[in-house]
């Protein structure tokens, strides 16, 4: 429901909250499958196995975040190229037209 409000926002605003959307759900998905144990999307089902376990030994606020810094680190080389690239990537964006989209 969000990614729609980024069209009136300027581009490299629009790329900050689209990255906040994606880390959100990263982060989002790995609670819910270390505590419930159900992932909450495709990334988080490696944390099904140890990490729930390690929650119902009590330990969870420990893995937890060690898996939200573990994001961080992990995309730190894209959050960089998306930086650096934003204005390029905005030009290249603005020329796909009705055509290419709705393919």
């Amino acid at each position: 429901m969000l990614p729609p409000t980024t069209y009136a926002l300027e581009p490299t605003s629009a790329l900050i909250m689209l990255a906040g959307i994606y880390y959100g759900a990263q982060y989002g998905g790995s609670t819910t499958a270390i505590l419930v144990n159900l992932p909450g999307g495709s990334s988080s089902v490696a944390d099904l196995s140890r990490r729930y376990q390690l929650a119902r030994q009590g330990r969870a606020g420990r893995r937890s975040a060690r898996r939200r810094s573990g994001i961080r680190s992990r995309n730190l080389p894209q959050r960089f190229w998306i930086a650096a690239f934003r204005l390029p990537l905005t030009e290249l964006a603005f020329k796909f037209g009705p055509g290419i989209l709705f393919r």
